[in-house]
């Protein structure tokens, strides 16, 4: 669990949180050439919405697209959390999957 390795003082856990959004940054950007112009990133789910620590580990690690982060907007989990000097907008959003699935499975039993 993510808040476990955060909350931890060992090295250990430390390398494996930088691990994690190293990998996250590097498969982010490595997707970027196939958007053809890319206006927006959104972290959801438990990161987008209560890590706002690894958000601004990758945000740091994709610094060189012209992301930037408001570092006070997501520590405070604002939905839109890019600076003002950002190429890009930075949204974190909280996402109910259990709602979404029930939604298909209602619309599947209904013939749709």
């Amino acid at each position: 669990d993510m808040r476990v390795l955060l909350s931890s003082d060992s090295p250990e856990a430390a390398q494996a949180v930088e691990l994690f959004c190293l990998t996250a940054a590097k498969q982010i950007s490595a997707l970027l050439p196939f958007t053809q112009g890319t206006d927006a990133l959104i972290f959801t789910g438990a990161i987008g919405k209560n890590a706002p620590a690894i958000r601004q580990k990758i945000c740091d690690y994709l610094g060189f697209t012209g992301l930037k982060s408001d570092t006070d907007k997501n520590n405070r989990n604002i939905a839109t959390f890019s600076s003002q000097e950002s190429r890009l907008q930075l949204l974190c959003l909280e996402t109910n999957e259990e709602e979404i699935i029930a939604r298909h499975g209602i619309s599947l039993l209904q013939g749709g």
